[in-house]
């Protein structure tokens, strides 16, 4: 709080009165650049109505676009859970042990993604380094890609 203001109090230095706004206090400074008079801001019912509309919305999408892609990842693995007893079972004739030598395919898959799980938290490591150890939900978005663009790869070569 104090760093706000020192920093509000060190900016003025014009000719005329000036207002500076942190979100910690308001100050006036007059043209020596004396503080005329400082306070706190009062927030306004409407304000506040305003700032949890935006952090609800902002909240809710991230948390929606999240969903959404574990949602469809795991619609499409119950899709083929249910699909290949059906596909290999009655239109191809397998027997039940061949049937179930098919998910092979998907356990394989798996087993590959959770193997470069360490890449991706190097990866993840390397960017909270860089940026003076603070993390950022960002920073999980290079395997989010990566995965985005091997799923649909993995599904349609699977399909052909």
């Amino acid at each position: 709080m104090e760093g706000a203001d020192r920093k509000v109090g060190s900016l003025g230095s014009e000719d005329s009165d000036v207002e500076l706004y942190s979100s910690v206090s308001v100050a006036v400074l007059g043209a020596d650049g004396e503080l005329l008079h400082s306070k706190q801001p009062s927030a306004s019912p409407y304000s506040m109505h305003l700032h949890c509309r935006k952090v609800t919305a902002n909240v809710l999408t991230q948390c929606f676009n999240l969903c959404l892609l574990s949602s469809l990842l795991l619609g499409i693995l119950y899709l083929f859970f249910g699909a290949f007893p059906l596909v290999f079972g009655n239109n191809h004739g397998f027997t039940l042990s061949q049937v179930g030598l098919t998910f092979l395919g998907i356990f394989v898959g798996m087993m590959l993604g959770i193997s470069c799980d360490p890449l991706w938290r190097r990866c993840y490591q390397h960017l909270v380094v860089r940026n003076q150890g603070k993390s950022e939900p960002e920073f999980r978005l290079p395997s989010t890609v990566a995965g985005a663009l091997i799923v649909p790869v993995g599904l349609f070569g699977r399909c052909s």
